[in-house]
Formats: structure tokens, sequence, C-alpha cells
């Protein structure tokens, strides 16, 4: 057995929560509870006519099965409420609201993301009907890409963290040392 080394407290990592975060966090919660009072029926209706036309143009074979529902072989499929990915915008968006910017830019960020989000949920959807019509089961076809969306969307807000204005200011202080040191050194 080799030496032990004991932990130095610059070694430990100490979890620190911002209160802000939290905050946003609680009204991320907030919105998901409000987002499932609405059956959100036309944003169903949207992505799965979009669904089915962007499916039959690609050659997969697809019907509409009803206003929320369409059918891919003799296997019908129906839009729910987490196939929009309304959720995952309703949890996105507290915590990508920057109050340090404008009313406009905050609107046209969240206009963006939304947008993003329906074409996203649409194209999750596409593949998964494709995985699925070439003979993989659809509930890990959906699953694994339903998740790997997610994640992003994921990974999209905590690469922003607006609600830490300090680890802002750090990557603008390492952008300005980066950009200093490839100039004079």
């Amino acid at each position: 057995m080799g030496p032990r080394i004991k932990a130095t407290p610059s070694m430990k990592r100490r979890l620190v929560v911002n209160r802000e975060f939290v905050v946003r966090a609680a009204i991320s919660l907030a919105a998901v509870a409000l987002v499932h009072v609405c059956s959100w029926q036309e944003l169903r209706s949207l992505v799965t006519r979009i669904v089915v036309d962007v499916s039959r143009l690609l050659g997969l074979e697809v019907a509409r099965g009803g206003d929320t529902e369409f059918l891919s072989g003799a296997t019908r499929i129906r839009v729910e409420l987490r196939c929009t990915l309304i959720q995952a915008y309703a949890l996105m968006a507290p915590l990508l609201w920057d109050r340090y910017r404008t009313l406009g830019w905050n609107l046209r960020l969240q206009l963006t993301v939304a947008v993003t989000l329906i074409a996203a949920a649409c194209f999750r959807i596409v593949v998964s009907v494709a995985v699925f019509s070439a003979g993989i089961d659809w509930t890990i076809g959906h699953s694994v890409v339903c998740a790997t969306m997610e994640f992003c969307a994921f990974l999209f807000v905590f690469a922003r963290q607006p609600w830490d204005r300090d680890a802002g200011r750090a990557r603008d202080c390492a952008k300005s040392v980066n950009a200093y040191a490839a100039v004079h050194l």
C-alpha cells in the first residue's frame, strides 16, 4: 500500500450555492408546474404537422392519425407535452434571463430559444421515426435522442450562467489575458 495523502483545505472543493441561482431554479420549477396547467394542444398539433411533413419529405412512411397523433407503419404515435420540449423551455427561461441586459435583448433570446427548441423537438421526433423505421425499438430510439437534446439544452444554459456575474467577469478577464499574451508574449 502506498503512502496516504491527506487532503488540505486548498485541495477540497467547496460547493458554493449561488442564492440567485437557487431563486431562479425555484422559479423554473414553478414554471414547469404551470406548463402542466395547459394542454398545449396547438403546440402539440404544430409539432405533429411538422414531423409528418418532414418525415414524408425524407421518404419515411408516416400518416397523420389525428390532431396530435401520427402513424409510423402500423404503430400509432402520440405527440405528448414532453415531445414539444415546452418543459425544457420552462426550466431554461428563468435561468437564461440576464438582468444586466435590456428587456429587448432578453425577449429576443427567449424567442430564439423557444423557436430553436420547437425545431429541436421536431428534429428529435423525425430522427426517432427514422430509427424506428429502421427496426429499432421506439422507446430506445426516442429516449436516446430525447436525452441527447435535453443534455444539449442543459449545456447551453450552464455555459451562459447569467446568474453568476463573477463567472462572466472571470471569463472576460481570461479572454483579456489571453489576448494580451497573444500580442505581447
